[in-house]
């Protein structure tokens, strides 16, 4: 051994005069637990992670109010397209086709037609003129065949009894053609009427 080695008694000696580790203080925080060691009680460390959620009765948690449902976007169906009237196959106020069958009709209500405009006061000249505009409709539909054959004899059998100014017996073929219906009739029963209504008492 050399000299600076110390003797087996003086390493024991200062062995026994260390002194001793100090005391742990009680206000100290406790140490990190590590892998494998024991976990600190219930309560003195909280649990990590989210909080239990509490269902209700509807099983949707507390608070929360459910999304709301969109109704799904119907987009509007496109309009049925109208569907256009038949053109006519000669133009309005040609007369040089009608029937020679449907001519007797053209030859009375013209010829009625200039004599009630001759009676007609002038504060009534605009109903004239639209029962004329009427009464033009109707040849138009003689001059085109257009009239259907149930309207075409009401309308002759009319005609006749205008002719002879037989006027209870025209109104009442004229209530008929109405009661039979057609949508045709809208466009000049209102003409004939009028012409009726206008009728001079017989000779």
């Amino acid at each position: 051994p050399g000299p600076y080695a110390a003797a087996p008694q003086q390493q024991q000696q200062q062995q026994a005069q260390a002194p001793p580790p100090p005391a742990p203080s009680p206000y100290a925080p406790p140490p990190a637990p590590t892998a494998g060691s024991y976990a600190p009680p219930p309560g003195q460390q909280r649990p990590q992670g989210p909080p239990p959620s509490f269902n209700n009765s509807n099983g949707q948690g507390q608070g929360q109010a459910p999304a709301p449902q969109r109704a799904p976007v119907v987009a509007p169906a496109p309009p049925a397209p109208k569907a256009e009237p038949p053109k006519p196959k000669f133009p309005p106020g040609d007369r040089t086709h009608i029937p020679e069958a449907s001519k007797p009709i053209l030859v009375v209500l013209s010829n009625e037609l200039r004599r009630v405009k001759q009676i007609t006061p002038p504060q009534q000249a605009k109903m004239m003129n639209d029962m004329e505009k009427r009464l033009n409709m109707l040849f138009d539909m003689l001059n085109c065949e257009t009239l259907p054959q149930p309207a075409l004899g009401r309308v002759l059998d009319i005609v006749k009894a205008i002719e002879a100014r037989n006027q209870p017996l025209a109104l009442d073929l004229h209530l008929q053609m109405l009661t039979a219906g057609g949508n045709e009739l809208g466009v000049f029963q209102a003409a004939l009427k009028f012409i009726i209504q206008r009728l001079p008492p017989p000779a």
